[in-house]
């Protein structure tokens, strides 16, 4: 993918994720205005810049966006690359890639940039992987619908607890009494040949967890759901390690700016 491309993708990940935030921090009216402008800064098509942030909106749930069609690893590379970057963080990234002539510390940074995207960019493969997103979400509501009416699987009754926004490893735990809780990571499958992705932290609790450690599989999610239940993953499945490189960044005020800051007071 040439270089024009490539920073395509990172402002088309910028539009989908911050939305009409987007916009106002660059000072476009309209999302055409923004396809417009940026596609011609960068040499592309403005239908390359609007297409190119539709395939992102899988990843943001306050977009509609195209959640059926499978996540190229180009842009599962933008992802991984600046998912921990906040709006000020972005923003200047931006301003770097639509006005990176006037700056050669730009042009450094934006070098820096696509190095970090090319390592997380990973080699296409036969299975394709579901990204988090709709797909997850619309599967994790399948699986507690069928939890209500299937609970007596795990063979004791127990209260579904949902854990999503905890951070611990897994999306549901089930609070059996007297019991170790079960913890359930639910997984949705976007196709026949499609594999999953899991965290470095879901993998790690899947081993310290060992048979109280479920993936939850829900495959069919548009016709009739089916669940698949996988006590102990860990000690079932040998997953390939994918490492990624993500950008981080620092705000540096130096000592002249600091001396002048307070001549000011």
């Amino acid at each position: 993918m040439n270089p024009e491309k490539r920073l395509a993708h990172i402002a088309a990940y910028f539009l989908s994720r911050f939305d009409k935030r987007a916009l106002t921090s660059l000072g476009y009216r309209n999302d055409r205005q923004a396809f417009e402008d940026i596609a011609k800064k960068l040499s592309v098509l403005p239908n390359y810049i609007k297409f190119s942030r539709d395939e992102f909106d899988v990843e943001h749930p306050h977009r509609k966006g195209w959640h059926k069609r499978p996540m190229s690893p180009s842009i599962s590379s933008v992802i991984e690359t600046f998912r921990g970057l906040d709006m000020t963080a972005m923003e200047s990234i931006m301003q770097d890639i639509l006005y990176s002539e006037s700056s050669s510390q730009a042009k450094q940074d934006l070098q820096t940039i696509t190095r970090a995207m090319d390592e997380n960019l990973v080699e296409r493969t036969a299975n394709a992987y579901t990204p988090r997103g709709i797909t997850g979400r619309k599967a994790e509501e399948v699986f507690i619908k069928w939890f209500a009416t299937n609970g007596s699987y795990f063979g004791h009754p127990g209260s579904l607890l949902d854990r999503r926004d905890h951070g611990c490893g897994y999306d549901f735990s089930l609070e059996i009494r007297d019991q170790e809780p079960i913890a359930i990571e639910v997984k949705g499958l976007s196709g026949a040949n499609s594999g999953i992705l899991l965290t470095a932290k879901e993998w790690d609790t899947a081993k310290n967890m060992a048979s109280d450690y479920y993936l939850a599989l829900i495959s069919s999610m548009d016709s009739e759901p089916f669940v698949e239940l996988i006590c102990d993953p860990y000690r079932l499945f040998a997953p390939k390690r994918n490492m990624q490189t993500v950008i981080q960044i620092s705000w540096t005020l130096s000592a002249t700016q600091l001396r002048k800051d307070k001549t000011r007071q």
